[in-house]
């Protein structure tokens, strides 16, 4: 009987069948987090030890054991979700259809060593009607995040999470990018508003087109609409990375045999700065809904790894960057976090970098979600505390800094999700 590995050791257990394969793998999984929670103090105490010795290094580096990227490594952030529910509400009210996340929820990621996130909204909230201005509301709440964000040395992926369609007000269904209903020109005016909006605010790390378009209707139309949106961003931006997501729901596992199998050949930067994203689920349709259980879903330590590998091995032979925008397990089996686990550390070997789907306070008790079960309550019953403070202290800096900091304390004291547990040692 063969062993089983543990993310990158062996657990030295040896699986059976029925219910002892049941027992073997739980004490796997125990053995499995125990070498984690090892690996992690351990970790924690050599970096803190080079602090002391080093004292221009960041103590904010080595917050909760997490590991910190070196420039140009693979870094593994979360999409902080939100701004992008109530899609059947639009535009919607702020704070009832949808939220965006506050200074605590950035807090909370930040001191697990998370320093990357994809930040997704709607189009048309951004924007109410094609060519129009951007919504001053929408804008300010989008710039809010981005500087919560640089004050905490964080740095955004902003997404618009649309799929390759707009939904004019009024309108029964959305309408796909390059109809006559929404025609590319209307895509390059979103992304040419947006940059010159945003270009000059440090926390942003990238402009993430599209998320996951799908069912085009032709083949070429969702790189004619990137190249537009590319093209429009390069008039006032140069300098900020552009993310060209894949058609076909963005599957990794495709990539290779798919419409994305040339892509990088029909879409150009004249910066030479773009990075493709890809999207990768473990269960059998790549939906990410997991409806079955993990031994239905066929599941397996490597199945994430072999996945993905279509677009990791897609992304070395055409020399270019990758980032898997999208991944994640449900908590209702431990043995998904091995093929987690695994499946990082494949990326990390070959330098593509992930954010995981996803936090947000709204999720409740979504399987996928990394936010704290409990947060919601504890993170506005936080904020409720820091903004009551701050308003009745304008005078006294210190005392809203106080409030501030005993939100992001109540934030950061929840337990962790099981999958923040894997997350956290990788590069952040």
């Amino acid at each position: 009987m063969a062993q089983v590995p543990c993310g990158q050791v062996s657990c030295g257990v040896e699986l059976k069948s029925g219910n002892d394969r049941e027992l073997s793998e739980n004490k796997i999984m125990k053995q499995f987090l125990l070498k984690r929670a090892f690996k992690g103090a351990l970790l924690t105490m050599v970096i803190a030890g080079f602090v002391l010795l080093h004292p221009t290094r960041s103590r904010a580096q080595v917050a909760g054991g997490a590991q910190t990227a070196a420039p140009g490594a693979a870094r593994f952030g979360v999409n902080i979700a939100g701004a992008e529910f109530g899609g059947g509400t639009l535009p919607g009210v702020h704070g009832v259809n949808y939220t965006y996340p506050s200074a605590s929820v950035l807090e909370y990621y930040r001191s697990k060593g998370r320093t990357l996130f994809r930040l997704p909204f709607h189009w048309e909230r951004l924007q109410h009607s094609l060519n129009g201005p951007l919504d001053n509301d929408e804008l300010g709440r989008l710039r809010s995040v981005l500087r919560a964000a640089q004050q905490r040395r964080m740095h955004v992926i902003l997404d618009v999470h649309n799929y390759g369609r707009y939904r004019a007000a009024n309108a029964e269904k959305s309408e796909i990018i390059g109809s006559p209903a929404v025609p590319y020109s209307a895509f390059a005016d979103l992304w040419a508003k947006i940059a010159a909006a945003v270009k000059d605010e440090p926390a942003v790390y990238a402009y993430g087109l599209m998320n996951e378009p799908h069912d085009m209707g032709d083949d070429a139309r969702w790189p004619r609409a990137a190249q537009a949106a590319i093209d429009a961003i390069r008039r006032h931006d140069r300098k900020t990375i552009i993310m060209v997501a894949g058609d076909g729901w963005s599957s990794a596992r495709a990539w290779r045999t798919g419409v994305n199998k040339d892509l990088n050949e029909k879409v150009r930067d004249p910066q030479n700065n773009l990075v493709f994203e890809a999207h990768c689920y473990f269960d059998k349709d790549n939906s990410g809904t997991y409806k079955k259980s993990y031994d239905e879903e066929g599941g397996s330590p490597d199945g994430g790894i072999n996945y993905v590998r279509p677009f990791v091995e897609w992304c070395r032979e055409k020399g270019v960057r990758g980032l898997v925008g999208e991944y994640g397990v449900p908590d209702t089996d431990t043995r998904w976090l091995v093929t987690m686990d695994r499946f990082l550390a494949y990326l990390n070997a070959n330098n593509i970098s992930a954010t995981y789907w996803a936090g947000g306070p709204w999720w409740g008790k979504y399987p996928l979600s990394i936010e704290p079960q409990d947060s919601r309550v504890k993170a506005e019953t936080a904020n409720t505390t820091a903004a009551n403070t701050t308003a009745t202290s304008t005078t006294n800096n210190a005392t809203a800094t106080a409030a501030n900091n005993a939100a992001a304390n109540i934030q950061s004291s929840i337990p962790d999700r099981p999958q923040m547990l894997i997350l956290r040692q990788y590069p952040g």
